[in-house]
């Protein structure tokens, strides 16, 4: 089980966490897993809270998260279960450990299935005549990898990365396609060094790219120099394999260097007009006198 960080999720009367925030399980048909997550109340008050199992799953290029839709890669949160799904009193700053089960069909598909585990505080708010009633909610997201006919592929769409630029920052962005049924986890370098090969920034991020879906994965080198000719350096890899690896001259000029510079090209080429002229103009002279 991976993924040990807590993240928190804050309205003005509710605060709680959950940790962990994600599990990586690996499943077979016919298998029972028995997992556990837990609940911490941030707030000033005691909270009462229910569990439910949702479906999850991304959508479009910057992979918005989406819990509504039936899909055949969230069949997962049918198989799951809890021991108990509604808790109350849980006192400022206790813990709340949670249960829950996953038992998968015999004739369960391979490939991947996801699903997230929400835990969600109802509270309500006077203002007035008017009463508010919100949801606050925290989840632990469950990427499963089902046994069976597992697929794994996946391809670089594409890489932008302009080669002249008149403001920083210096940015690349790749697209990354996954072509199998589970998900992987896509590696990106960007290194940037001056044209003589000294290194002025290196960085590298990792993300996760779901079954049929293409992701795009920006990276910039926020410190960009107003002015310089540098090396840009992209790499990718995932699935065992570099799939990407290209080093580009990138300019950076600012615009107003740029029209000093073409004011002085076009005073350079009027000033060989000029002299062309005028020597054509000499030549003809020399001709009639002649």
């Amino acid at each position: 089980m991976i993924g040990q960080s807590v993240r928190g999720l804050e309205t003005a009367q509710v605060q709680i966490d959950i940790t962990p925030v994600d599990v990586d399980l690996s499943l077979a048909p016919g298998e029972s897993y028995d997992g556990e997550f837990s609940i911490i109340n941030r707030s000033t008050n005691a909270i009462d809270f229910r569990v439910t199992a949702n479906g999850f799953y991304v959508k479009n290029l910057a992979y918005e998260t989406t819990f509504d839709d039936d899909i055949a890669l969230n069949q997962i949160v049918h198989w799951v279960t809890f021991d108990q799904t509604d808790f109350s009193n849980l006192k400022p700053n206790d813990r709340q450990n949670v249960a829950y089960h996953i038992k998968v069909p015999d004739d369960a598909p391979g490939g991947g299935q996801y699903a997230v585990l929400f835990a969600t505080v109802s509270s309500e708010a006077v203002d007035g005549s008017v009463t508010i009633k919100t949801d606050s909610r925290v989840g632990i997201k469950i990427y499963a990898k089902v046994a069976g006919e597992t697929r794994t592929g996946g391809q670089v769409k594409s890489v932008e990365q302009p080669r002249f630029y008149t403001t920083p920052p210096i940015a690349s962005v790749a697209q990354v396609k996954n072509t199998g049924n589970v998900d992987f986890h896509s590696r990106h370098e960007y290194v940037v060094e001056s044209l003589f090969g000294g290194e002025l920034f290196k960085g590298s991020a990792v993300y996760r790219i779901m079954p049929d879906t293409t992701r795009e994965v920006r990276l910039e080198w926020g410190e960009t120099s107003s002015i310089g000719i540098f090396k840009v350096h992209n790499k990718i890899s995932f699935l065992g394999e570099t799939q990407y690896d290209k080093v580009s001259i990138v300019v950076v000029i600012p615009i107003w260097l740029v029209v000093i510079l073409l004011m002085i090209l076009l005073s350079l080429i009027g000033l060989i007009v000029f002299l062309i002229s005028r020597l054509i103009k000499k030549n003809r002279h020399q001709k009639s006198n002649s």
